[in-house]
């Protein structure tokens, strides 16, 4: 019987940045009485746990990472953001909600989504515009700013 083993280390990469999201690494062996049977099979399992092991931690990882910059403009007072911090936690895709900053009638949230591909920033938008009559002044990436009228 031939025994091989193999061993795999993958990352996955941010392509803009270059910023490691996830690192892995993953061991198997192979065993059959063919030399290039056992190669296979050793090569086989290895990647497969490593490509199951990526595609579950990155996926853990992009979903504690989903979220949404939002700042509001034109806040009047701490009841004001009350309000539309109620609004925004009511919404469908809507983890959580950090306050980052407020004064001067500015605030600065980050939201946390329920995960990835749901809640996006154009829905966001669409979302407080309807439920809370506020202006889109702009949308990139994950970031949107807003002002209540």
């Amino acid at each position: 019987m031939k025994y091989y083993s193999a061993t795999v280390s993958a990352k996955a990469a941010r392509v803009q940045t270059g910023g490691v999201l996830q690192n892995v690494s993953a061991q198997a062996s192979g065993l059959d009485a063919v030399d290039d049977a056992a190669i296979q099979k050793a090569l086989e399992t290895v990647g497969k746990k490593a490509g199951d092991n990526l595609a579950g931690e990155l996926h853990k990882r992009l979903i504690q990472e989903a979220s949404i910059s939002l700042t509001i403009s034109n806040v009047a007072d701490f009841q004001k953001l009350d309000s539309l911090k109620s609004t925004l936690t009511a919404m469908s895709g809507v983890r959580d909600i950090f306050l980052r900053s407020f004064g001067e009638g500015t605030a600065n949230l980050d939201i946390y989504l329920d995960k990835i591909g749901g809640l996006g920033v154009e829905q966001l938008a669409s979302n407080l515009a309807g439920k809370a009559g506020t202006i889109v002044k702009k949308t990139e990436g994950n970031t949107l700013e807003v002002a209540l009228p």
